[in-house]
């Protein structure tokens, strides 16, 4: 089962708890597939909510905080725990936030 919620087009596959771990275990060699099933996902995050905002960068950078990261996440698929909140919320600037990865990449746009 796919959602769309505000990821533009594109459609994000329901979260795979047994891949979620696995990138979590840094031998595992599953970050092909992390990547190949959240990419798009993110391009279509970007495009609906930074249009203009180069995406390789910021999805490069998203996908480096999540393996400094995913070792600590708590899956939760009913909750605020929800992994796509999780993964969008490491790309997207909370509340005057200056620090996250698109606060950064919004900055180099404006230059």
């Amino acid at each position: 089962m796919s959602k769309q919620d505000d990821f533009g087009d594109a459609m994000i596959a329901k979260t795979s708890t047994g891949l979620l771990r696995a990138i979590a275990d840094e031998k595992s060699g599953r970050w092909n597939e992390f990547a190949a099933r959240y990419e798009g996902a993110l391009r279509g995050y970007m495009a609906t909510h930074f249009p203009g905002v180069e995406a390789d960068d910021a999805i490069q950078e998203t996908f480096a905080a999540v393996a400094a990261r995913i070792k600590h996440y708590r899956y939760d698929r009913d909750g605020k725990g929800c992994f796509r909140n999780w993964l969008t919320g490491i790309l997207r600037p909370p509340e005057n936030a200056t620090q996250s990865i698109i606060a950064h990449r919004f900055s180099d746009f404006k230059r």
